[in-house]
């Protein structure tokens, strides 16, 4: 066993109280029986997984290293979360986790991440739509075990709808957090500073440091105080 892999076993030690079955040479088994197995975390939470996809990758990163920063978020109990790319539901069931009374919209048009999302997070209001820049219809890539929204030319044919659109019919957004694998700038261009004047707080994944200054004067053109944590993006009222 090489150090890399010990440390990918002892990391899921550390997560998961059924290591086991995301761990070889049980996970080829669940694999080559196409079984999706659901796992269970020490804190009590538990997701339904493809095992060789980004979802075991996501878990560590969201839950196990907090990577969106949420445990130092001031958010209301009851809060109003808008996740935007919420893939298989990780993010949308650690702010469940850390405040249950809190209501949460996801948008997430990939049919198979669709699929993990409606059983990781029931509780979410989910839109199988994508959010881009211009309101019509895109094609995405659904194949294999991906776990990304990627944008083509030819794929599975969705439903979009702008930013603009999908905040509109809310009062107050406590938290807007999105993860959308580069689409964000073309999103957030096309997104008036009007329209996230109700937002209080914001998280996004920026992918590209070209557009790390254009997206810091965006948010405070909207009002916001913004600071850097990696390539996330986070905006304060």
């Amino acid at each position: 066993m090489t150090k890399s892999r010990l440390e990918n076993v002892l990391e899921r030690m550390r997560l998961y109280t059924d290591w086991y079955k995301v761990t070889l040479p049980l996970n080829r088994l669940l694999d080559y029986c196409n079984i999706n197995p659901r796992v269970h975390l020490h804190n009590g939470m538990q997701f339904v997984v493809r095992i060789f996809s980004d979802d075991l990758n996501i878990i560590a990163e969201v839950v196990g290293r907090d990577s969106y920063g949420i445990e130092d978020l001031a958010l209301r109990d009851d809060a109003l979360v808008v996740d935007v790319g919420a893939n298989v539901g990780v993010f949308s069931a650690w702010i469940k986790h850390l405040h249950p009374n809190a209501h949460l919209v996801a948008y997430e048009p990939h049919p198979a991440n669709l699929l993990l999302l409606q059983e990781n997070a029931p509780f979410a209001t989910i839109h199988a739509e994508a959010v881009v820049g211009t309101e019509g219809e895109v094609h995405i890539e659904a194949e294999g075990h991906t776990s990304a929204l990627k944008l083509a030319k030819v794929g599975v044919a969705v439903r979009a709808i702008t930013l603009e659109q999908a905040l509109a019919p809310l009062l107050k957004v406590d938290l807007l957090k999105v993860d959308i694998e580069g689409s964000e700038y073309d999103v957030f261009m096309h997104t008036p500073p009007s329209a996230m004047q109700k937002v209080q707080q914001a998280v996004v994944e920026v992918h590209h440091d070209d557009w790390r200054e254009w997206f810091e004067n965006y948010f405070k053109t909207c009002g916001f105080a913004v600071h850097w944590s990696e390539d996330l993006l986070v905006a304060k009222r």
